[in-house]
């Protein structure tokens, strides 16, 4: 009988011995995150990389900090670093070692640039050969388009999610759906659009924000020559300029109102001729042709203002000087 207690005895004592050399040497398996500003970084963007423990005191701790195999920091308490992210966008390792008296613990992460970009749209008019884009306006129709680069993903394997405004638009996101098409803000205000792509491992992730920010439309005003067409070289507006010939007709173009077809803008022109209201008399609204009539030499103002017929405030004005006819000279020519 005392030998069996003998035993079993031996047994606890070698059991405890065991269980606290096992003790001693484990590294804590505690929760841990590491957080990045900005969470989706671009790249040339600075990076911090910030350590969050819960349950063992990093301050206190014998920290080394590691980019890429290198060693950046060492110190007591170092809980964040800077990571830069150059220009090439490759990714970055960042790991963390950290060392107490009787625990440790080593952590990884890779900082990965955000690859995605988008393109903006705006459903606004151009004229026919215009080099520039079109700019947003007040309730105008925008359509955007994210890019993600990436050899390793296309562009309709991944998970877009698009929030507007703070607003999930959960029709338009999914599998794929890496275009949308949203209703520009009034003017005045502002509203931001982001645009989140990861892929289905969650190896690719990427997110983009973009201000969305109505602007004014500007009614230009151009000749037309009788053979050439348009004089697009040139804008009169705000300047004094000869009246070549007996006739002279001109156009307005009204740039960044919503829609893209010029013929089918539900637009009001409003011309004046020396501050009295005339009509085009033309096919074309838009457009106004002057004669010079008499002898000598005369200036005339134009004024035009085109607006949107179904939004008041889209309202654009342009005004122009066109001097016609000469001086009559004396009998020396003076």
């Amino acid at each position: 009988m005392v030998a069996r207690y003998g035993i079993v005895l031996t047994l606890f004592i070698v059991l405890l011995f065991s269980s606290h050399t096992v003790l001693g040497q484990t590294i804590p398996n505690r929760s841990f995150e590491f957080q990045l500003t900005p969470q989706f970084p671009q790249a040339g963007d600075t990076v911090q990389v910030y350590a969050e423990t819960f349950g063992f005191d990093i301050l206190r701790a014998n920290t080394v900090w590691k980019v890429n195999g290198k060693e950046v920091e060492r110190g007591v308490g170092i809980r964040s670093i800077n990571v830069l992210v150059d220009s090439s966008g490759k990714p970055i390792t960042v790991e963390l070692f950290a060392q107490l008296p009787r625990e440790s613990l080593r952590k990884t992460i890779t900082v990965r640039p955000s690859q995605l970009d988008v393109v903006i749209e705006p459903q606004t008019y151009t004229p026919v050969g215009y080099r520039g884009k079109g700019i947003i306006t007040h309730k105008a129709t925008v359509r955007v388009i994210a890019l993600p680069f990436s050899k390793t993903y296309q562009a309709k394997d991944l998970i877009y999610t698009w929030k507007y405004n703070n607003q999930t638009l959960r029709s338009q996101s999914g599998v794929g759906k890496n275009t949308i098409t949203i209703t520009a803000p009034t003017i005045g205000r502002s509203r931001t659009l982001r645009v989140t792509a990861e892929s289905k491992d969650g190896r690719f992730s990427g997110r983009k924000d973009i201000t969305l920010r109505p602007q004014a439309p500007e009614t230009l005003l151009y000749f037309v020559h009788p053979l050439l067409g348009i004089d697009y070289t040139r804008s009169l507006n705000n300047k004094s300029s000869d009246l070549l010939g007996e006739e002279v007709t001109l156009i307005a173009e009204p740039f960044y109102f919503p829609g893209t077809r010029r013929s089918t803008l539900p637009i009001e022109y409003s011309w004046k001729l020396k501050g009295v209201g005339v009509d085009s008399g033309n096919t074309d609204p838009g457009t106004l042709t002057l004669r010079s009539a008499g002898k000598g030499k005369g200036r005339a103002d134009i004024e035009v203002s085109a607006q949107n017929k179904n939004t008041v405030p889209l309202l654009s004005d342009a005004s122009a000087t066109i001097t016609f006819g000469r001086e009559s000279k004396g009998v020396f020519g003076f």
